[in-house]
């Protein structure tokens, strides 16, 4: 019985707004004065493949310059900013980072997949990633 309940956690948070049934904050998206659904407590998980190969400075770097402003940007995606990063997959490649990010969409039970490579500087560092295409709100 306790396999079907981490089962259906786990379902919970694509294409439900991270609302999971039966159990309270916070694991419960809550909405709050101004409409907007606040991000699930567990999300984003973020996964590094061979996480021991970057070094501390790496990880922050990434963390400041490429996870922070994607789920910024998420979170001005019209309608109204309900789109939630659910997990972002960071690999290193030879020039960079590739970013896989799954979405979860509120007018939809599929989720959106957004991947993109970041490379590094010349100088190794990781630069800002700003998106291609962004919502008139978005103030990365």
């Amino acid at each position: 019985m306790n396999k079907y309940l981490v089962l259906l956690g786990s379902l919970a948070l694509l294409g439900a707004g991270c609302a999971i049934p039966g159990m309270s904050s916070p694991t419960t998206a809550e909405k709050p004065a101004d409409g907007k659904i606040a991000m699930c407590a567990q999300t984003p998980q973020v996964f590094f493949f061979n996480k021991t190969a970057f070094s501390p400075a790496e990880l922050t770097q990434i963390r400041a310059n490429v996870i922070d402003p994607l789920l910024a940007y998420y979170r001005t995606v019209p309608p109204d900013g309900e789109y939630q990063v659910v997990s972002i997959v960071i690999k290193r490649t030879t020039t960079g980072i590739t970013v896989e990010a799954t979405v979860d969409q509120p007018e939809s039970d599929e989720p959106v997949s957004h991947g993109f490579l970041h490379e590094r500087a010349k100088d190794g560092s990781y630069p800002m990633w700003y998106p291609e295409e962004v919502s008139p709100e978005y103030h990365g």
